[in-house]
């Protein structure tokens, strides 16, 4: 697993309050960060054994979640 890969969890459900989450981001490794493909939501408590990549994310869409995720912090 590396930064920037799309991952999906393979025995949980990425959630926020009442919403609800398929996939997430790779932000980060060291500490495992996550983060929502709209930059809306971002993880810190996730084990990195509970997900699987799926693939890799864009240079657009990294670099919309980075704009959103900046707005936020």
């Amino acid at each position: 697993m590396k930064i920037g890969d799309i991952v999906v969890p393979t025995n949980a459900v990425l959630a926020s309050g009442s919403g609800r989450y398929q996939l997430a981001i790779v932000m980060d490794l060291n500490p495992f960060v996550l983060v929502s493909e709209d930059g809306d939501m971002i993880w810190t408590k996730e084990n990195i054994e509970n997900f699987e990549s799926i693939g890799t994310a864009s240079m657009d869409i990294l670099g919309k979640v980075r704009k959103n995720l900046y707005c936020y912090l």
